[in-house]
């Protein structure tokens, strides 16, 4: 079912009470510029029910909910696919990275041999300074402990305090077995050495079978 604006539901309920008070006064009264006249008793009857129907109309429809900050349903799976792992516990790095989400997709659960399975996470700025990454991209190893990283995204991007980043990517797994998977970046501080700049060593990672 459609939804009706919120400005229009805020229109229903002012006209809809304000015939409800022609319909109890009977007219013979102005607002501003409007006269409004005497009117007879069967038009304050049909005043009272047209408030009433206007009102009701207001209350049962739902009103449009903006989006807020966290809500993240416009990346969410489509309707054919299957959650098939999600962690939502927050949890920050040494850089000052809070993990907010981590979700896997995959038509089949568990998935097959072949399958796309898509994952995706968001990472917040929880310092006080702006993070400059070099990118953002998912950690995977196969069943045979082969590097299967992908899914590069936000090279060069840098966040403010606050701000958050999204990062969603697939892969084709082609092996039966017990896949790894796990969020994971590497920031922009050429002063540090490169395995410092990295995710934490095995960070928030996940096992999937795939069968």
């Amino acid at each position: 079912m459609d939804v009706i604006p919120n400005d229009v539901i805020t229109i229903c309920i002012l006209g809809g009470l304000f015939f409800i008070l022609i319909a109890i006064i009977g007219g013979g009264f102005s607002i501003k510029e409007i006269k409004i006249p005497k009117i007879q008793k069967w038009m304050r009857v049909l005043s009272f029910f047209v408030g009433l129907v206007l009102i009701y109309l207001s209350f049962f429809q739902p009103p449009i909910i903006p989006p807020t900050l966290n809500d993240t349903s416009g990346q969410r799976p489509s309707t054919t696919d299957n959650i098939i792992y999600s962690d939502y516990d927050v949890d920050t790095t040494i850089h000052n990275i809070k993990l907010l989400q981590l979700i896997a997709t995959s038509v089949n659960d568990p998935p097959r041999i072949n399958d796309r399975i898509t994952i995706e996470f968001t990472l917040q700025n929880v310092g006080e300074n702006e993070i400059k990454f070099m990118d953002t991209f998912v950690a995977a190893r196969n069943p045979f402990e082969e590097n299967k990283d992908f899914g590069e995204s936000n090279q060069g991007k840098t966040i403010q305090p606050k701000e958050i980043m999204i990062t969603k990517a697939s892969i084709i797994v082609d092996n039966k077995g017990i896949w790894t998977f796990g969020p994971c970046y590497s920031l922009d501080i050429p002063e540090i050495r490169d395995e410092n700049n990295l995710c934490p060593c095995e960070w928030r990672r996940f096992q999937m079978v795939v069968i």
